[in-house]
């Protein structure tokens, strides 16, 4: 879970500052993970702070090199902030807080982009990898209506194409910033969907608008209005993580949430599945074709599962289950499990378990609720529709975990995606 706190809200005065304190106090105490943008002025006086609880990162924003920045960022004194924004990364980076990198662009500014980067470079951050300093580029789209200068702004098309041709001249802007599919490049790597928390400009905006009652579909985004005759929703669905302390350590690492994915690296090795219902409880059959042995922990003293996977699972000798009981926290070295410690809910009993893998099923959150009035949503959230992924409106149609199904796969996912296209095309032919 993340946490997000807009522009501002890293400044100086007490107010403030306890009141950011104490938000970040309580993520700590509940394993929260954090997420933050800043004009990171005073950011300097904020990291002993952040270094009490886990920072997923940064984002700060600079215009320019430091003349550039300080013409179009000055402080309320009439000062430059590009030499204090700068103290603030640098002891952020000193203490492992991962920054992401943004710059804003327009006509007037990029010109002075080659002076930005060759200084973020003489500081050795775009030699720090990805997971401690990332990039991403703006152009201020969100201030078109009252931006100053509206004149200098660029389109993304725009913008992209001005990048690469700076980039041949100037190749080290490769090395700061080079767009790519990083979301499936992510997934390959690592078996994990990429929680992306400010990879969009401008951050952290969701203020979408649909309208899917009408023969023409209506959907408005922070600057641009879509119209059409169908439209596709493929908003899909995450797992629900572990809350257990250093659960976000070993994710991908130890703990995974597909065992199709990666129940295979675990051959003749001891593991646990958590979870009761038939997620779990079928996946944990299906894990003893290559684990050892595998314990079921389950915080209710019943499973949830069909009779059958029930049946199925409890007979299974390479099986057994832990009733009653949650994970409290994870324990392990470098890229690998040790145990996890389990709680008895009941009794309060404490114990150990000695695994080599952990595979969570505690339920998914499909990402629905921006749908509620337009479509037909069951009750867990997800929108109706069966495999020709045809809803209850005329020219909507939805594709993905966001769907009813039975089985959740990348491949699944795919396949409806070529069906609900093929399904928009038919719709729309029909309509001439």
């Amino acid at each position: 879970m993340y946490f997000i706190i807009r522009g501002r809200a890293l400044d100086k005065y007490s107010g403030p500052k306890k009141m950011v304190e104490y938000i970040i106090d309580k993520c700590a105490e509940f394993h929260y993970e954090i997420a933050a943008v800043t004009n990171a002025y005073d950011l300097i006086d904020y990291i002993d702070i952040l270094k009490k609880a886990k920072v997923k990162e940064l984002q700060v924003t600079l215009d320019g090199s430091k003349e550039v920045h300080n013409s179009r960022r000055g402080a309320a004194n009439g000062k430059g902030t590009f030499d204090r924004i700068i103290l603030g990364m640098e002891k952020a980076i000193e203490n492992k807080i991962p920054i992401n990198f943004r710059t804003v662009l327009d006509n007037e500014n990029i010109g002075d982009l080659i002076n930005l980067v060759e200084f973020l470079d003489s500081k050795g951050w775009l030699d720090l990898g990805f997971e401690y300093f990332k990039t991403q580029i703006g152009r201020n789209y969100e201030l078109f209506e009252c931006y100053a200068k509206p004149q200098h702004l660029m389109s993304q098309a725009e913008l992209w194409a001005k990048y690469a041709q700076l980039s041949r001249e100037y190749p080290i802007l490769k090395k700061f910033h080079k767009p790519d599919f990083k979301g499936i490049r992510h997934l390959v790597e690592t078996g994990n969907m990429y929680m992306a928390s400010f990879d969009t400009c401008p951050a952290t905006k969701t203020e979408w608008v649909f309208d899917f009652n009408e023969d023409v579909k209506y959907v408005k985004t922070e600057d641009t209005e879509f119209y059409a005759k169908a439209a596709i929703i493929a908003s899909g669905a995450s797992p629900r993580a572990l809350n257990a302390e250093d659960a976000d350590l070993f994710k991908g690492k130890g703990i995974h949430y597909c065992a199709t994915c990666d129940g295979s690296m675990y051959q003749d090795r001891k593991i646990v599945v958590i979870g009761g219902g038939n997620s779990a409880v079928e996946e944990a059959v299906f894990l003893t074709r290559f684990a050892t042995h595998v314990t079921i922990i389950h915080q209710f003293d019943h499973f949830q599962s069909s009779l059958k996977a029930q049946e199925e699972a409890l007979s299974n000798e390479k099986i057994d289950v832990i009733w009653d009981s949650e994970v409290r926290k994870v324990n392990g070295q470098g890229h690998a499990l040790t145990s996890v410690v389990v709680e008895n809910i009941k009794t309060k009993e404490i114990t150990e378990v000695p695994t080599e893998g952990a595979f969570v099923y505690i339920g998914t959150e499909p990402k629905s609720t921006m749908y509620k009035g337009q479509v037909n949503i069951n009750d867990w959230g997800y929108i109706v529709a069966g495999e020709d992924t045809k809803t209850d409106v005329g020219g909507v149609f939805v594709a993905g975990d966001i769907r009813t199904k039975a089985i959740r796969q990348v491949v699944t996912a795919a396949s409806d995606g070529a069906v609900s296209a093929i399904m928009a095309e038919r719709y729309i032919s029909d309509l001439k």
